[in-house]
């Protein structure tokens, strides 16, 4: 009876040091890792972190085993394996908790920790010193009677330390987590933004959005200037050349044309999203007059999770059967990382230097990307990417439904030698500039409307091509300030159903602004608008002279978006002298 206690003494002793062990290395420190930094991973936590925790199962799992047959083998062997799981046990914890200071971050050369010679002598020989204190307390006790207190903490030390560890990185994690959840992150990898619904328009009418960000209308006015003919693309347009933007950036531009929202800058940026999304916009207005709605849109700057529009937009689709989570790369990756934190100095690099800030870009993978896929971000590829598509599968006219479709191109916000794949005139040698790379998304746009004249689906259809910003106000003081010298004006040029064929219209009289986008797509649809205000419409029909305003923005990061300057623009808004800087506050 007395021999089965202390077997099952040593099994517990046993048990609790591996999982003690094998979970600080594979699971806490990893999902630590996971809950901190938690909008730098691309997958969610129960793609990273199962994983890892089976991983840290099969380990103590393994850890047991072998304690096991070190203590069948010899009693020295087994206090050998022992100490130096405990003694690692220790160190771990110890550099984690108190001596990680001074770590660097992925993506950093951790060399440079190199540089500080008597910091990493130091920290190497502060831990190998702890790793040897059981080592030297099992030593202690062996000189010592059975009763006396050193023999008693040498029985006792691995199960307490062990469990102790064990609960004191529970609890943290736990808090981590907390915290964590607080984070609004999407994980929307199983989930895209498809061409497909997007190229099927319908025959009884549709409202079509074409926004080329950054596309000031000073610079295409000069496009026209130098590309005549660009006006046999703009069939039927009328460019309004006094319309403004509400702010000098695409965030929140576009999200304040959507959702009629102001934005404070006093909220992150994507606690507004949410916010704005969780009110009613004139999707939900569209969708309830029998309006499809798709969006192809920059994910950071609009959406930024597809929950906020998954009920309101009918081309987002699963990956399905193409998405692959690489669990061996996440468990290689995590596991290299854990060692990377556990680790002193001097061995950090052997484990970390191998990674750049995206280090969780291949956690998962497409077995075969569908020619439909739209790329998250708004960028020249991307522009290419539509083109591409337009070109191989076409628009129809089988939708159902009258559609709203809003496009957002890149348009001018790159200098891109990608659109060299679309325009024919881009010859090879030529320097990219704005220009260049803004006839990319004209030509786009000219096979568009051309494939909707075939379809006979252009006359019935609105057209809304425009800006979500002009240029930044840098580029007009040519100094570090953010006060402007010269106006900022957005192009805006638009095609109603019905409109007449062969002309480009010129209005440089109605005070227009994106302000007023809302109100006028619902008038466009039929649907009443008050709500949103005055629509383009209104404002050109009535003649109507209004105060405008545009807030410039000094966009640090994603967190940290800055008001600087807002104007009021009475009368023209190509004439500097109506600009005034108001007192916002």
């Amino acid at each position: 009876m007395e021999h089965n206690k202390g077997k099952i003494k040593f099994e517990v002793k046993d048990a609790a040091l591996s999982i003690a062990m094998f979970f600080t290395v594979f699971f806490f420190s990893s999902a630590e890792m996971f809950f901190v930094n938690k909008d730098e991973f691309a997958l969610d936590a129960d793609k990273v972190l199962v994983p890892m925790l089976l991983l840290a199962l099969a380990s103590s799992a393994c850890g047991f085993l072998i304690l096991t047959a070190a203590r069948k083998i010899s009693k020295k062997l087994y206090t050998a394996v022992e100490c130096t799981g405990l003694g690692l046990l220790l160190s771990f914890y110890v550099q984690m908790l108190f001596l990680n200071g001074r770590m660097l971050t992925i993506g950093e050369d951790q060399t440079k920790t190199l540089d500080d010679t008597r910091l990493l002598v130091t920290n190497t020989a502060v831990y190998f010193l702890v790793f040897t204190v059981p080592f030297l307390i099992k030593a202690l006790a062996a000189k010592k009677q059975e009763k006396s207190s050193i023999k008693k903490i040498s029985k006792n030390m691995t199960v307490f330390v062990s469990v102790l560890i064990f609960l004191m990185q529970l609890m943290g994690l736990i808090a981590s987590a907390a915290e964590a959840s607080k984070q609004k992150i999407p994980f929307d990898y199983d989930r895209y933004l498809s061409y497909e619904p997007a190229f099927s328009l319908s025959k009884e009418g549709n409202i079509v959005v074409f926004l080329v960000d950054r596309l000031d209308s000073t610079w295409f006015e000069v496009f026209l200037s130098d590309k005549p003919e660009l006006t046999q693309t703009f069939d039927g347009f009328t460019y309004y050349a006094n319309n403004v933007s509400n702010y000098t950036a695409t965030f929140p531009s576009i999200i304040n044309m959507f959702t009629h929202r102001e934005y404070g800058f006093d909220i992150k940026y994507y606690d507004f999203l949410y916010e704005a999304w969780g009110e009613r916009c004139i999707f939900d207005d569209l969708k309830d007059a029998g309006y499809d709605v798709d969006l192809l849109a920059c994910r950071n700057s609009t959406y930024h999770d597809l929950k906020n529009i998954e009920n309101r937009c009918d081309n987002i689709y699963y990956t399905d059967k193409m998405l692959k989570i690489n669990y061996g790369i996440i468990m290689i990756t995590m596991s290299d990382i854990s060692m990377g934190k556990i680790m002193p100095y001097l061995f950090k690099p052997l484990f970390i230097n191998k990674y750049t800030t995206d280090f969780s870009a291949n956690f998962y993978s497409y077995t075969d990307m569908p020619d439909d896929y739209m790329i998250k971000k708004v960028c020249s590829e991307g522009d290419v990417r539509f083109y591409k598509y337009l070109d191989k599968h076409g628009l129809n006219a089988d939708a159902e439904n009258k559609k709203f479709v809003f496009t957002h191109f890149n348009g001018a916000h790159d200098v891109s030698r990608d659109v060299s794949e679309i325009s024919p005139d881009f010859a090879d040698g030529m320097e990219a500039d704005t220009e260049t790379t803004v006839m990319g998304v004209f030509e786009i746009l000219n096979r568009y409307f051309e494939q909707m004249k075939e379809l006979g689906i252009y006359d019935n259809s609105t057209i809304i091509i425009m800006a979500d910003h002009g240029r930044q106000p840098y580029e007009l003081n040519h100094g570090n300030g953010m006060e402007l010298n010269a106006p900022i004006t957005a192009t805006l040029a638009i095609k109603p159903a019905g409109a007449q064929r062969g002309r480009f219209g010129i209005d440089a009289q109605s005070e227009l602004s994106n302000i007023d986008f809302a109100a006028s797509v619902l008038e466009y649809a039929g649907i009443n608008h008050d709500s949103y205000g005055m629509s383009y419409n209104d404002i050109i029909k009535n003649n109507i002279h209004r105060e405008r305003t545009l807030q410039t923005m000094n966009v640090k990061s994603d967190d940290e978006i800055l008001k600087t300057a807002k104007y009021s623009i009475t009368g023209n808004a190509r004439d500097f002298n109506n600009w005034k800087v108001i007192n916002d506050d």
